[in-house]
């Protein structure tokens, strides 16, 4: 069962590739990344495997080896939007509709690396990702079959991912069940737009949403990791991840606009450190970790693209390229240690190099 470790989906350090500082550097560029997944990180039916290397053992977030994940289709297909690929997309798409998707909207949130569903659990924040890169194909290439998907998925949602007007984090459909909580990095206000558009939650959902988002909590300039349906309560960590801290940051930014307090504490990380670490004491704010993680410098990216920042974009950038490999094995690969990588710290850059172009920062 999922449980509440798709929370943490982008939070532990083995599953973005966290390695001690120090890296590769080279002259690869994106397109050597988009050859290396299609190369050496996809399975032969097409999925993307989520490790390089077929290993049996398990990791924190449940998973193993060549084993697929729904938010690999959803980073997938929103980079195809970037690029402007309707071939790749359509690709990742028959793959999401053959592989992962049920007749109802439902979502597998991982499969085998043999393209079996093992688990009949979903996850709010890939679904949501999936649900919204459907909607802007469907708009821009004028495709029904992707809307008609993404409007199942946004149904699915509303029917069975609500609790007091709060979207929880998964369904468990072998026990129908939902869990009690909500992921604050899971609270995305485009999507939630869409969902209301779309009809698929009510005013007040969308309203009591948004609040939470605009009302949160911080404890010295850091935000809580989780929102409780029932009681309301918002749940801090000792340890804050920032993967999670720059995700928040980000989807607020989109509403309520800079959380100045926050970007300041990464360009004084820069300033003292030259790098932003993996994760840090809430009540100090001092690295508790030695490690950094190019899937991290992509969610920086984002966050400064959100508040128009161009000088912590390309700090971000110029760090996150450092992990790319220019060997001959692994060209365009990120955070290769003992032959291994992690699908998400190579789709992440992959996606942000493209919006920093998009964006005319890079050329």
């Amino acid at each position: 069962m999922k449980k509440t470790t798709i929370g943490v989906l982008l939070m532990t350090c083995l599953a973005f590739g966290f390695f001690v500082f120090g890296s590769f550097s080279g002259h690869a560029d994106n397109a050597d990344t988009l050859r290396f997944i299609q190369r050496s990180m996809t399975n032969k039916n097409g999925t993307l495997a989520t490790y390089l290397k077929d290993e049996t053992g398990i990791d924190s977030d449940e998973v193993r080896g060549r084993e697929a994940l729904s938010e690999s289709v959803g980073l997938y297909l929103l980079y195809t939007l970037e690029t402007n690929d309707q071939k790749r997309f359509r690709k990742m798409y028959r793959i999401l509709d053959n592989k992962f998707l049920m007749d109802d909207g439902f979502i597998h949130w991982k499969l085998s690396k043999n393209g079996k569903a093992e688990v009949m659990t979903n996850a709010l924040v890939d679904d949501l990702r999936i649900m919204n890169a459907l909607y802007l194909a469907s708009e821009r290439w004028s495709v029904p079959a992707y809307k008609k998907t993404a409007d199942e998925i946004g149904k699915f949602i509303g029917d069975h991912l609500l609790r007091s007007d709060t979207l929880v984090d998964f369904y468990d459909r072998t026990n129908s069940h939902t869990p009690g909580s909500l992921t604050l990095s899971y609270l995305d206000p485009k999507s939630l737009d869409i969902l209301l558009e779309r009809g698929h939650i009510s005013q007040e959902s969308f309203d009591h949403m948004l609040g939470i988002l605009r009302n949160l909590p911080e404890q010295n300039g850091f935000y809580p990791k989780s929102y409780g349906v029932k009681n309301g309560n918002f749940r801090f960590e000792e340890e804050v991840n920032m993967i999670d801290q720059l995700i928040v940051a980000s989807n607020r930014a989109q509403h309520y606009g800079e959380d100045t307090t926050f970007t300041s504490f990464l360009l004084a990380e820069w300033q003292n450190n030259g790098v932003v670490y993996g994760r840090y004491d809430s009540k100090s704010k001092k690295t508790t970790v030695p490690y950094e993680s190019p899937a991290s410098y992509s969610l920086m990216i984002q966050y400064a693209i959100q508040i128009d920042n161009k000088e912590l974009a390309l700090l971000a950038y110029e760090r996150m390229i450092q992990f790319r490999t220019n060997s001959r094995e692994y060209r365009g690969a990120y955070s290769v240690t003992e032959g291994n990588t992690h699908i998400f710290d190579n789709l992440l850059p992959l996606l942000s190099i493209e919006q920093l172009k998009n964006k005319d920062w890079i050329s």
